[in-house]
């Protein structure tokens, strides 16, 4: 889909979504699924480890979003679900380090 989208803009050519509520619909869905797993550690309680428990929650779904991402364009699920948690946990990484270094700086 990357490689398609960039051969149309490299053209020239407008970029056109066949299905774009389905697509909208979909997005939204897996955000709000994916989004709630690292959660469950609060849900459930598992005492003082809720935070440890939530990050690992959160590597194994970026790795599963990732490796699923494998179904719809042709590649390795492994290498796709090694991306996306690299990705991910160092996005993460840098959303921890700027909150904690704004936390130390305001009040």
């Amino acid at each position: 889909i990357r490689s398609g989208q960039a051969a149309l803009r490299a053209n020239g050519e407008p970029m056109t979504e066949p299905f774009p509520f389905r697509h909208a619909t979909v997005t939204f869905g897996a955000f709000v699924v994916a989004g709630t797993v690292p959660l469950l550690s609060y849900f459930i309680d598992v005492g003082p480890n809720a935070f440890t428990v939530a990050i690992g929650l959160t590597m194994i779904t970026l790795f599963i979003v990732g490796a699923s991402r494998a179904l719809i364009v042709d590649g390795n699920w492994l290498t796709a679900g090694l991306e996306m948690l690299a990705v991910g946990a160092a996005a993460a990484a840098v959303a921890y380090f700027v909150g904690a270094l704004v936390a130390g700086i305001v009040p």
